[in-house]
């Protein structure tokens, strides 16, 4: 028979064999939730420089982006002043002085062939001059109009009709303020409406692109 003394310390041995056990099964518990906790911040830092990298590099190509479309406007800039200085040196008086006139010395109603084309969209008709005298029949509402004109929304069909008189030869506002004042001040609109029209087309994609890569872009 075992005797009780026996019995106790067979009691105690299974019970501290026991907590023993329960011990290293906690630790390794312990261990596991600390390594998975440690693989988890691993891979969320992984994943955050990989967004932080993202984000460097679509920072950067929008700013190239943004610097190459400034540049751009920068030369924009100077067209549009000029077209705008252009219209505000047009008077009452020198538009009515060139309406008058029976018949325009030459050259002139290739400009205001350019002003139909471009106001009126009128490509029939365009080197009439009295088709040109009917435009500027209304001489505020006609500068009104000029003053209006958007030379972001020059039709593309339009800018091969405008080019043939841009890049004729003969066609100077130096040569035109021989002829008229006021046909001298519409050549310089026209021709400047167009360049900055054409710089404008070069610079609406960089800006589309700058858009893209801002919305795009991590935040």
């Amino acid at each position: 028979l075992i005797d009780r003394s026996t019995a106790e310390l067979a009691w105690r041995k299974a019970r501290y064999d026991l907590e023993i056990i329960e011990e290293r099964k906690r630790r390794e518990e312990e261990a596991a939730a600390k390594k998975a906790e440690e693989e988890r911040q691993e891979k969320e830092g992984a994943a955050a420089n990989i967004e932080a990298e993202k984000a460097g590099v679509a920072s950067a190509a929008a700013l190239e982006v943004k610097t190459s479309a400034e540049a751009e406007l920068a030369e924009a800039e100077p067209a549009m002043r000029a077209a705008a200085d252009a219209v505000a040196c047009l008077t009452k008086n020198m538009l009515g002085e060139l309406k008058s006139l029976p018949k325009p010395p030459a050259g002139v109603e290739k400009v205001t062939a350019c002003c139909l084309i471009l106001l009126e969209h009128e490509y029939k008709q365009h080197l009439k001059w009295d088709r040109a005298k009917k435009m500027m029949g209304n001489v505020d509402g006609f500068m009104t109009t000029l003053q209006e004109y958007d030379g972001r929304t020059m039709p593309d069909n339009e800018i091969p009709k405008i080019e043939v008189f841009v890049k004729d030869p003969e066609m100077s506002v130096e040569a035109m303020q021989k002829k008229s004042a006021a046909a001298a001040n519409l050549w310089t609109w026209v021709v400047n409406i167009y360049g900055f029209n054409r710089i404008y087309v070069k610079v609406k994609p960089l800006m589309d692109a700058l858009d893209c890569l801002l919305y795009t872009s991590p935040s």
